[in-house]
């Protein structure tokens, strides 16, 4: 009777026989199993066993990471650090430019609008100084010229009516003084009011003081006139004596008749106590 054990083994002895002459090995080849981990793969590769080829293989190491050879053994694929990034089988890993940044493993992304970064290799994007702005992908900021201020760090804007812009870089603008006034957008001074007229802070116009008051330039009030003084119109720059044989009280636009209870017959003065 056969003995099972001899019987499978002479079985197996066949079938590597079989194999041999199919495949038809040479000494030396990368498919010959007695050499299958012959195979010497280069930085920014791995080596992976092929089932199908029954053997290994390099294969480039994924985006965003690399392998690199120390002392004649190739690391595994690792991610690349904070500022660095790869193409699947780089051989080592580029520091991102100066406008972009990168974490752990992760790609060189521009920097968005209102942010930038100024070195090679930056892990983080900083946000602009008030009154600088970047439209994205900066590697710095830029001051916004005289009569703009910066909105959001992204976009310069136009001060607004009332309001200038005395210098560059100005996170917001000032607000005209009193006195003074910016009729339109994008000043960079304020323009006085002529007299006559007033302003309060902030006035994008100047406003005529009325009858019976009179201001010089660059006032931010109208003073009433005083007594037999007028200003018969509005926005005047001063008040007018009022002529002889007539007086005018405090704020008067017109001069009235002297009678014997206001003036002395044929003087222009203060009212007269005839009592």
């Amino acid at each position: 009777m056969t003995s099972w054990p001899i019987v499978f083994a002479c079985c197996a002895l066949g079938a590597l026989r079989l194999d041999a002459e199919v495949h038809k090995y040479n000494p030396g080849d990368d498919a010959d199993p007695s050499n299958f981990d012959n195979v010497h793969c280069i930085p920014g590769q791995k080596k992976i066993w092929d089932q199908e080829k029954f053997k290994y293989v390099c294969e480039n190491c994924g985006a965003y990471t690399t392998s690199k050879m120390i002392h004649q053994e190739l690391t595994p694929c690792a991610p690349c650090e904070a500022g660095k990034s790869a193409i699947s089988g780089a051989p080592r890993c580029s520091v991102c430019p100066p406008g972009s940044s990168s974490g752990v493993g992760q790609p060189c992304q521009p920097c968005v609008a209102g942010m930038y970064a100024v070195t090679e290799g930056s892990t983080t994007c900083s946000v602009c100084q008030p009154g600088r702005v970047s439209t994205g992908n900066a590697p710095y900021c830029t001051a916004c010229p005289e009569g703009k201020y910066e909105y959001q760090n992204k976009q310069c804007l136009d001060c607004k009516a009332g309001t200038y812009g005395f210098t560059s870089a100005m996170a917001s603008c000032v607000p005209c003084s009193a006195g003074y006034f910016a009729d339109s957008v994008g000043f960079t001074t304020c323009n006085p009011c002529q007299a006559g007229y007033f302003s309060i802070g902030g006035s994008d116009k100047c406003t005529p003081c009325p009858k019976g008051h009179s201001s010089g330039g660059s006032s931010s009030q109208c003073y009433a006139c005083p007594v037999n003084k007028m200003a018969a119109s509005s926005g005047s720059e001063m008040c007018h004596v009022c002529p002889d044989r007539t007086w005018a009280p405090v704020g008067s636009h017109v001069c009235f008749p002297c009678d014997a209870a206001h003036c002395r017959m044929g003087v222009s003065g203060p009212p007269l106590n005839t009592r």
